[in-house]
């Protein structure tokens, strides 16, 4: 998985729209808010995209039967902190990540 490392306001989510269209893949985004942000966005730039779902639809099996093979994430911190809050009612203290070098971007 290539890892996107920019700071807030740098253009990741133009970035995320404009290759979800080239790609045709979904996105998948912690919230109903950031759905609506991407839907936005695209909208604006006029790309139409595939699909945008929320880490809620991942746990209710809303992209199950889809044709899709890749996803890709927005914000993949703030994915992984919704998907443990909505599973399992915790709330995440620490995480590590490993990049290498050639995954960043």
């Amino acid at each position: 998985m290539k890892v996107i490392v920019r700071p807030r306001g740098s253009g990741k989510t133009t970035l995320l729209v404009k290759f979800a269209y080239i790609s045709q893949m979904p996105i998948l985004c912690g919230t109903i808010s950031h759905k609506k942000i991407y839907e936005i966005r695209a909208k604006e730039l006029g790309l139409p995209i595939p699909q945008v779902f929320t880490v809620n639809d991942l746990i209710q099996g809303r992209t199950r039967g889809r044709s899709y093979k890749h996803i890709l994430v927005d914000e993949a911190d703030f994915v992984l902190v919704e998907f443990i809050r909505q599973t399992s009612y915790l709330e995440p203290l620490m995480a590590t990540m490993t990049i290498r070098e050639e995954e960043i971007k």
